[in-house]
């Protein structure tokens, strides 16, 4: 792969850090998170995964997943 500079590749690694985070959170989201810490999951990662949204936002995003 070849990746038109620094800010792409943090695009590929960030994104790919949201899909297994959303993959491995899958398996279990019923017993890990239940009410609104799963409402909230569920919005930060859509937030993380939408390609309009800035850098900034998604890496807010990830940060909030990491805390809950």
């Amino acid at each position: 792969l070849q990746y038109g500079g620094e800010d792409d590749l943090l695009d590929v690694d960030l994104l790919d850090m949201v899909k297994r985070l959303g993959d491995l959170v899958t398996l279990h989201i019923e017993e890990i998170l239940n009410g609104k810490e799963g409402d909230v999951f569920w919005c930060m990662l859509r937030v993380a995964e939408r390609k309009d949204a800035s850098d900034e936002l998604k890496c807010a995003a990830v940060t909030v997943i990491k805390e809950l």
